[in-house]
């Protein structure tokens, strides 16, 4: 029989295998860690033997180890809605699992689905600590932060190990009960290895800043949004913070670490996913968070935020007199931008919106909006079509005295540049201190996978430069090896072969 992965790289075709060889084959892939080639063999497997549950869960379990989560989550609503006779309780865990994976991100279709399938395991009569402890995390999920505790508090105390997943979930519970003391003495504890030696660092210097903080509340919240201040001692001022448009109510505040560890109090404004703070009205944001910063009589007032945090911290800050730190500024709902294919883009493949769908505006326009006496800073990639136009049709002619800064390829998510750079912090402090932007004209811009990332693909696309375009793909990948840039590449290399 020919090499079945030579079968698969030479053809698109189904491949005529018996069900024995099918398996015989899958199973011989799985072992050797070949999971795309899983993929494509299960896809000829099933059109063949559309009655056998055995591939479909080969590609669910493929599309997991390829962290291809909603592939596989679609993979187990087709095993439950067509073969659930055949389903076991293992198949039920992985289901559970995956979609913890899928609601930290998008928490709509995939919570649904979930309750369904919840009811569906309970219906059968079937208990599994693992799913027990999955139904935790959509507590969380549901915001129901001490329901979720209890649970897996009780499973702690029966000796039960948590998955990494698992305690991601009840780090974000113990945060949101603003548990701080309760949180540092779990991420002292052998429970919390799973999560691995760089993110439990991570997580004890946070949980360190957390414990100095004098207190910690909720100023007002409704089911479009919630905002959150965190005080320090004696705060050289306070940063107001947003957050992105695929965001959540139960989010990790904006720029947290850095704002604590500089000695400013927080407040963090989430929104619901996909409500755009749109049901924030700015009477309603003065009302919450002014009196906060009268009282406090912070000396230094900022707001801050990217993409369409960075369009709220400049909505929102005449309201408090505040200096906005805006990077890549978007609003991609604006009327300004639809005529372009790239809000489009946007919308349906990054934030998972349908473009046609009518969304209601109800923000006023910015030259209506009140206006900071403070000066701005606003930064973004000119090369970017849609921010560009958005910032300099719609902003820059509003908020004339800004500073601006134009950073070409990189990329929309100036901050994870910059941080990647690991010269954020003092690009921050460059604002915070000196009122200016930080001097980048010595940064080796060169260095950084995302910068020729972008600069290969902005050759290919828009100057039609494949043979340039193509090195500066290859050295992203040599720096840091992203789907999205192997995915660009092999496109290109396909047109020009």
């Amino acid at each position: 029989m020919p090499s079945v992965k030579t079968d698969l790289k030479k053809t698109s075709e189904p491949i005529n295998f018996n069900k024995a060889d099918f398996i015989k084959n899958i199973n011989q892939l799985v072992s050797d860690g070949s999971y795309e080639e899983v993929l494509l063999l299960c896809f000829s497997a099933q059109k063949k033997y559309p009655a056998t549950s055995f591939f479909l869960k080969k590609n669910i379990f493929a599309c997991i180890k390829l962290k291809k989560y909603r592939e596989a989550h679609s993979s187990c609503i087709r095993l439950f809605d067509g073969f659930l006779e055949q389903a076991s309780i293992r198949d039920f865990e992985i289901f559970f699992e995956n979609a913890c994976h899928l609601t930290k991100k998008d928490s709509g279709v995939f919570f649904k689905d979930a309750e369904r399938i919840f009811s569906v395991f309970e219906r059968a009569g079937f208990f599994s600590i693992r799913v027990d402890i999955c139904r935790a995390n959509f507590l969380v999920m549901k915001r129901s932060y001490n329901m979720a505790v209890e649970k897996i508090d009780y499973h702690i105390s029966k000796g039960v190990l948590l998955k990494r997943i698992d305690i991601q979930y009840y780090i974000k519970a113990l945060f949101h009960l603003f548990e701080f003391e309760r949180l540092n003495c779990f991420l002292q504890s052998d429970l919390a290895l799973p999560l691995g030696e760089k993110n439990l660092n991570k997580e004890k210097k946070r949980s360190t800043l957390l414990l100095s903080l004098m207190d910690s509340e909720v100023l007002s919240e409704s089911n479009d949004y919630r905002i959150v201040i965190f005080r320090s001692n004696n705060p050289k001022g306070v940063f107001v913070t947003f957050g992105t448009a695929a965001g959540h109510l139960d989010d990790d505040p904006f720029g947290l670490d850095f704002i604590l560890s500089y000695g400013y109090d927080l407040i963090f404004v989430a929104q619901n996913n996909k409500t755009r703070y749109q049901n924030l009205s700015l009477d309603v944001f003065e009302k919450v968070v002014a009196p906060i910063i009268k009282v406090a009589q912070y000396k230094n007032i900022y707001t801050y935020g990217v993409s369409l945090g960075g369009y709220c911290a400049i909505y929102y800050s005449g309201c408090i007199d505040a200096t906005a730190i805006a990077a890549s500024p978007l609003n991609p709902w604006d009327g300004s931008l639809s005529n372009y294919v790239s809000q489009q883009i946007f919308m349906e493949k990054k934030l998972n919106y349908s473009y046609k769908m009518p969304y209601e505006q109800k923000h006023l326009r910015f030259y209506e909006v009140p206006k900071s006496s403070k000066q701005h800073f606003i930064l973004y990639d000119s090369k970017i079509e849609m921010d560009r136009i958005f910032i300099e049709s719609q902003i820059l002619p509003v908020f004339k005295n800004s500073q601006v800064l134009t950073i070409d390829h990189g990329s929309h998510y100036l901050l994870t540049f910059l941080q990647k750079l690991k010269i954020l912090k003092q690009f921050l402090v460059s604002i915070i201190e000196q009122q200016k932007f930080m001097d980048l004209s010595q940064i080796d811009f060169e260095s950084s996978a995302i910068w020729n990332l972008q600069k290969g693909k902005w050759l290919l696309e828009e100057k039609m430069d494949y043979t340039t375009g193509i090195i500066y793909l290859k050295k992203s990948i040599n720096l840091d090896p992203s789907k999205q840039a192997k995915k660009i590449l092999e496109k290109y290399v396909n047109i020009t072969e």
